[in-house]
């Protein structure tokens, strides 16, 4: 099959959707189809964007579209929806459309609409009723809830896929009929971890506990600085450590300055391959402060390296860490309950090896890509067949 990915989010972004399509790709290439992806050009401070992309075979091209813009930037989002649309239209070669954003919906939808190919959608996410209301960005809510509500309403899509189980309710709340939505959660390459090996004479004293993800509101960042400090006013022998990009980044690091809190918490920017292994082989913890989330990465690949988590009761987070089995679960916005779960997990090493041990065979289980992979082939070859 010669397969069509259209996405916005794309390195140098790195994130939960950005990783999504770089390993589902690599899966169906390795399956032996051709895969090409349409993204938005983007640019991130000191981000090499081709570097990860060393890693595909031949039988992927990538296509960049539209001025080089950063990931937040409304008109290079405006721009990828016209230019990738007409992209889409000029080739009529595709076998699959598989949209990953809601920007890439529209593309996704005259596609089909001219060409007559069948088209899947991933919801990551949804903006609908979502957390945008709370960040003042009532204009931008509004914008991205009528691109959801009208790409979705329609029913047009052969299939859509949701990360979590909450995203299948509100997709049938903009009236998708159940029998177009699979639920198929997230995966991790196991491979990448298990091969990494470790140098233990560069073992930290201090106890670390690793966030990963972008620096944005719905993450509740702040919510996670003021909980460091509660930890920190039991003991000083922990280190926080911040991998990410984002908004945000300016903010955090003037409170960080403000409160005393720099000999502690680390703003590392983003980290990728064996760089960010390397974070997660050497934390003790792994904590995920956010008012929502879809399937959230960054708690599979602690479980791949074995971390406990501690993690906000939201999304799909709350559907994958049972609490006290694999992880720890808190209320969101609460910087006193996430402060004694870290606590907790700190100091209670054979509760933090149970937790860790746990999620781990539960990614083994049901979170890897090759299991992953073979279920979205199967529903691309269903949807060709009717």
């Amino acid at each position: 099959m010669k397969i069509c990915m259209l996405v916005e989010q794309w390195f140098p972004q790195v994130g939960g959707v950005e990783n999504h399509v770089r390993f589902l790709t690599k899966g169906l290439t390795n399956a032996g189809h051709e895969v090409h992806i349409i993204v938005r050009n983007l640019k991130l401070k000191g981000m090499i964007p081709y570097k990860i992309e060393k890693e595909f075979t031949k039988s992927v091209t990538i296509t960049r579209l539209g001025p080089s813009s950063i990931f937040e930037s409304d008109i290079g989002r405006a721009l990828y929806a016209v230019l990738s649309s007409l992209k889409v239209i000029k080739d009529n070669s595709f076998d699959i459309f598989h949209a990953h954003s809601f920007t890439a919906t529209i593309p996704a939808l005259l596609g089909k609409h001219i060409l007559k190919i069948p088209t899947i959608l991933t919801m990551h996410t949804s903006h609908f009723g979502k957390w945008y209301s709370i960040t003042n960005q009532i204009l931008r809510s509004g914008i991205y809830s009528a691109i959801e509500t009208k790409t979705l309403f329609n029913n047009k899509f052969d299939r859509i896929i949701t990360v979590n189980k909450s995203l299948a309710k509100t997709a049938m709340k903009l009236g998708v009929s159940k029998d177009k939505l699979v639920y198929i959660p997230n995966a991790i390459e196991l491979e990448e971890f298990d091969s990494y090996k470790l140098d233990l004479s560069a073992s930290s004293q201090e106890k670390t506990v690793l966030f990963v993800g972008r620096l944005t509101p719905v993450k509740g960042l702040h919510t996670l600085l003021k909980a460091i400090s509660l930890v920190l006013e039991e003991s000083k022998h922990y280190k926080f450590l911040i991998a990410g990009e984002g908004p945000l980044k300016n903010d955090l690091a003037e409170y960080i300055y403000k409160n005393n809190l720099q000999e502690h918490v680390h703003l590392l920017g983003v980290q990728t391959g064996n760089d960010l292994i390397r974070l997660y082989k050497t934390s003790n913890a792994v904590v995920l402060s956010s008012y929502d989330e879809g399937c959230p990465v960054s708690i599979l690949e602690a479980w791949g390296a074995r971390l406990p988590v501690v993690a906000t009761s939201v999304g799909g987070t709350k559907e994958i860490v049972e609490h006290g089995k694999n992880g720890l679960l808190v209320p969101p916005g609460n910087p006193k309950a996430l402060a004694r779960a870290l606590i907790k997990i700190l100091t209670d090493e054979k509760l933090a090896r149970l937790l860790g041990d746990n999620g781990r065979a539960m990614v083994e289980k049901e979170y890897n890509w090759k299991t992953t992979v073979k279920k979205i082939l199967a529903i691309y070859q269903d949807v060709r067949r009717t």
